[in-house]
């Protein structure tokens, strides 16, 4: 887990320049036909191409630096992803254009087991590190397999030139937000890979993964997909912009606080299982880690809501502040090793939340009563699941039946939930069964008029 966090540093750091906002633009842009998609693909797929050669050219002289020769077959081996998520990049951003969220959530869900299963092939097989590798690439592999019999459009040849050099405009901002928020994340596993063992640093990558379960899972399903697809139908009619915001921070918080308190309640049994034994030691610091990626779940609706409003270059200007306040804390967080840059890594998301919606309050025009409204009931669903799994925690230890004490404690947890969501929040769950079963907008395909002005 230490060396692919490593190399997972450079892999980042190139990596962030890989997408330059091509998702988003699919998603909110009102152009139909064949040629703006493929362009979109061709110019994905050459990013990755000379980001991959970036990739080969940097992987030296970053093994160097940390003194490990096996960086670098690891680098170029995790680089090909960069060429191999461009096809389901576009897939995706196509399927969340069109509203049909359940066939995103059903590939993301396929593709994450399908890598896990070749994870744990490989690690029988005593691959070690590469384990690791070989799941990553099986994920992103089978994402395109998985998307291919939902998605009607198909790669061709068609560049439209004038199109390129929008994309390459509306993507500067979000490329530059993104390498923020990549720098700030990395510094904190830099930092601590030049003070400690390779195994606490693997220790603190797995808390890291875990505790930010929320905010990736869901922040990029529901809050990046079906938050930017609908906050792009009405961006231009305010009042309606507004109240979307808070009834999709309320069906975020509904469902990511419900992971988040699994995680906490749960922690020790899960990283049992998922795990094993000798990473027991992970679980205090993935609840570290989860409070402050629970506060962070609120970031994608808002990243979001500024992309379709026209905002996004609010986006960098916070990240910016972000990224100053967290290499502080990481700096003072490295004198007290692995706890401390752990707490530390927690506040920041925590900075960085509260730093986002204080700088969005005037433009969103929302009011205390509002977040209120989207917090309060989230927060009270999530507080009777947290109770529910108290006496399970009681009643079973980890350490003797991992297995039966995650077992129950999600069953418990998912019937508790579910009672709680249809009688507190009945609203928001027709919100999000509509968007993920109901009505979808009109597939790319239908307006299938090829462009003749580039190709």
């Amino acid at each position: 887990f230490g060396l692919v966090s490593l190399a997972g540093v450079a892999y980042g750091l190139v990596g962030m320049l890989r997408d330059l906002g091509v998702s988003e633009a699919i998603i909110r842009s009102r152009d139909d036909t064949v040629g703006f998609v493929n362009t979109c693909f061709w110019v994905r797929f050459g990013v990755g191409v000379f980001l991959y050669a970036v990739l080969g050219m940097i992987a030296i002289p970053f093994s160097w630096f940390y003194d490990r020769d096996i960086l670098v077959p690891m680098l170029m081996t995790m680089g090909s992803a960069y060429i191999l998520d461009a096809l389901p990049t576009i897939q995706e951003a196509i399927l969340v254009r069109e509203f049909r969220m359940r066939e995103v959530v059903f590939t993301k869900l396929a593709s994450l087991v399908f890598g896990v299963v070749v994870g744990w092939i490989a690690a029988l097989w005593g691959l070690g590190a590469w384990a690791l590798i070989a799941s990553a690439l099986a994920t992103t592999a089978s994402s395109a397999i998985f998307l291919w019999p939902f998605v009607s459009w198909r790669p061709r040849l068609m560049i439209d030139r004038d199109r390129v050099g929008h994309l390459l405009h509306f993507g500067g901002n979000l490329t530059a937000t993104q390498f923020l928020g990549w720098f700030t994340e990395s510094f904190s596993t830099a930092a601590l890979a030049r003070i400690v063992p390779d195994e606490k640093v693997g220790i603190f990558r797995i808390a890291y993964v875990v505790g930010k379960w929320p905010d990736s899972l869901l922040g990029s399903v529901l809050g990046g997909g079906m938050a930017v697809a609908s906050f792009a139908k009405i961006e231009h009619q305010q009042d309606r912009m507004r109240e979307s915001l808070v009834l999709v921070t309320s069906v975020i918080y509904l469902a990511g606080l419900g992971i988040a308190t699994v995680i906490l309640m749960l922690a020790d049994p899960l990283v049992l299982v998922i795990y094993g034994p000798s990473w027991h030691d992970v679980a205090p610091f993935a609840r570290w880690i989860t409070l402050g990626g629970a506060a962070l779940m609120m970031r994608q609706t808002l990243r979001h809501w500024l992309i379709a409003s026209g905002h996004a270059s609010a986006l960098r200007a916070n990240q910016v502040r972000t990224a100053i306040f967290s290499i502080g804390l990481t700096i003072v967080g490295s004198y007290f090793g692995l706890i401390g840059i752990t707490i530390t890594s927690a506040l920041a998301c925590v900075f960085e939340a509260v730093m986002l919606w204080v700088s969005n309050a005037e433009r969103t025009e929302l009011g205390l009563v509002d977040w209120l409204r989207a917090f309060w009931r989230p927060l009270s669903v999530n507080g009777f699941v947290a109770a529910a799994i108290l006496p399970v925690n009681l009643w079973l230890s980890p350490e003797m039946w991992a297995i039966g004490h995650l077992a129950l404690g999600l069953v418990v947890a998912g019937v508790t939930w579910a009672l709680g969501a249809l009688l507190l929040m009945p609203g928001e769950i027709d919100f999000f069964m509509s968007t993920m079963f109901g009505k979808k907008r009109d597939p790319i395909e239908v307006k299938n008029s090829v462009d003749n002005s580039g190709s």
